[in-house]
């Protein structure tokens, strides 16, 4: 009977040792880089909302990076666009993570770029105007620049923002009225609230739900 027990604590244990070194697929994009088409993957560990691993997948060469340690990145939202315009498109992931400027957890957006097959920082907002909730990449304003365009919480009211990049700054340009219902991203600029579903649009500096 003892002999059991010590082999199934020593069975658990090495689960969960195993659990450990396992990485689950969460979530995965390609992109156009100067070195050519990239494929990102992201992986989490079972059991974990968020990823703390990223491969880039270049010409068959494949880059891993590990976000780990006291303060990992925690993962939870992938998006492509072209912040600047200029045709080289950026990876932009939401994390939740503290920042040197803003030492509390929250949800913050990290630009990148892909250069030779691996990730070069381009910018890390330490954060928006507001406290994030969720954000997307899109051209709101139809000047070919991506937005970052998000939903942004103060006082129990929302507010959908949205964000220039430039010259290593983020700028709200375009903010909407205070919402008093929770709205959420329905892809394509399109937002869901109160159960129907809006098109983006700004008049001047404000966002409008058309």
């Amino acid at each position: 009977m003892k002999k059991k027990s010590i082999l199934s604590i020593l069975i658990i244990f090495l689960v969960l040792v195993g659990l450990n070194y396992l990485h689950i697929k969460s979530d995965e994009i390609s992109l156009a880089t100067s070195s050519g088409e990239a494929s990102v993957v992201l992986f989490r560990k079972p059991f974990s909302s968020y990823s703390n691993r990223i491969e880039i997948e270049t010409s068959g060469d494949v880059y891993r990076k590990d976000f780990k340690g006291k303060n990992p990145f925690n993962i939870w939202k992938l998006e492509v666009g072209d912040v600047e315009g200029d045709g080289e498109m950026e990876l932009v992931l939401g994390v939740y993570k503290k920042s040197p400027h803003h030492k509390v957890m929250a949800k913050r957006v990290f630009l990148y770029n892909i250069v030779d097959g691996s990730l070069k920082p381009k910018f890390r907002a330490s954060r928006l105007s507001l406290p994030m909730d969720d954000f997307i990449l899109y051209d709101i304003d139809k000047d070919g620049r991506d937005e970052i365009v998000s939903i942004e919480i103060k006082d129990k009211s929302y507010f959908i923002a949205a964000y220039h990049y430039e010259n290593f700054h983020l700028t709200r340009d375009y903010v909407s009225k205070p919402l008093v219902m929770k709205p959420s991203f329905a892809g394509d600029g399109k937002v869901m609230y109160d159960g129907r579903t809006f098109n983006l649009n700004i008049r001047e500096k404000e966002i409008e739900l058309k």
